[in-house]
């Protein structure tokens, strides 16, 4: 009986020590809502999950999705006289990281893998993404400037570069608003005359998010994607997310899955439905500090 007592005491104190050391570090707290937008200087944040601040904006996979094990269904392509050609889903993982140099910059990898959907002699890595964040923690509300390298691992694929300016605003105690304007600009050429264009899409991500305890969040996602600027055949995504977060050792880990519709609303004409595109996300996401 006194070896349970002692053991759980210990159990308690070693929890206690972890939410204090957590909850000490500038961005690092144990709560989704108390985060900063960058992750905290001297933390390592390991992104293998939906739901962060680093790959708002930015997507990693063939819809744009974020870190995690993803599942994708897609619309079928309609031939006209010759059918409908079915589409297999997509699988896909966000593998990444995220290093906090000081308490306003940061910078981070993130790969997308495509395990399965791609077709016959498609590669399981295709493009590597490299981002670099500054933000200014001005209390209940950071802006910040973050500049993503997509760098074609593989022949056939354009380099690009995404040039975003993200904003954070704390809503009360328990809620946050994470949003943005990006610009994913694409390096390639003109498949008509072979000259070199750069194709310049629109992205803005807003994302709703609510600490109904210190350990669970959930939120909503929408906005604007225009694949080109100056186009109508553009979308509003929408997708609901929830986490359940856990401290370890003063390491915090989120536990997240999201679950939407990229084209829930399609802006131009004959696009897919609603529902054509469901999108299921889950993962795990950690931040350590050193």
């Amino acid at each position: 009986m006194r070896i349970a007592q002692v053991l759980t005491v210990g159990a308690l104190s070693l929890a206690m020590v972890s939410t204090a050391s957590a909850e000490r570090r500038p961005g690092l707290g144990g709560k989704y809502a108390a985060r900063n937008m960058t992750a905290a200087q001297g933390s390592l944040l390991i992104i293998a999950g939906p739901t962060t601040t680093q790959l708002l904006g930015g997507g990693v996979g063939p819809l744009g999705t974020d870190g995690g094990f993803g599942y994708a269904t897609r619309p079928d392509i309609d031939l006209g006289p010759l059918g409908t050609l079915e589409q297999d889903p997509i699988v896909t993982a966000g593998i990444g990281a995220a290093y906090g140099i000081t308490p306003e910059l940061e910078v981070g990898l993130v790969l997308p893998l495509l395990l399965s959907g791609g077709g016959d002699g498609a590669d399981t890595l295709n493009t590597a993404h490299v981002f670099a964040t500054y933000a200014k923690d001005m209390g209940k509300f950071d802006v910040g400037v973050r500049v993503t390298g997509n760098i074609a691992i593989v022949d056939g694929l354009d380099n690009g570069v995404t040039i975003g300016i993200p904003f954070l605003t704390k809503v009360g105690m328990n809620g946050r608003l994470d949003a943005g304007v990006f610009v994913p600009l694409n390096f390639g050429e003109d498949p008509a005359t072979g000259d070199s264009e750069i194709g310049k899409a629109l992205n803005i991500p807003i994302r709703y998010g609510h600490s109904i305890t210190p350990k669970i969040f959930l939120g909503v996602e929408t906005g604007l994607y225009l694949p080109e600027i100056k186009t109508d055949a553009g979308r509003v995504p929408f997708s609901i997310f929830g986490g359940y977060t856990l401290l370890a050792g003063g390491n915090v880990v989120d536990l997240g899955l999201s679950f939407g519709l990229p084209s829930a609303i399609y802006l131009g004409d004959n696009g897919p439905g609603a529902t054509d595109t469901i999108q299921l996300q889950v993962g795990t996401n950690v931040q350590m500090a050193f």
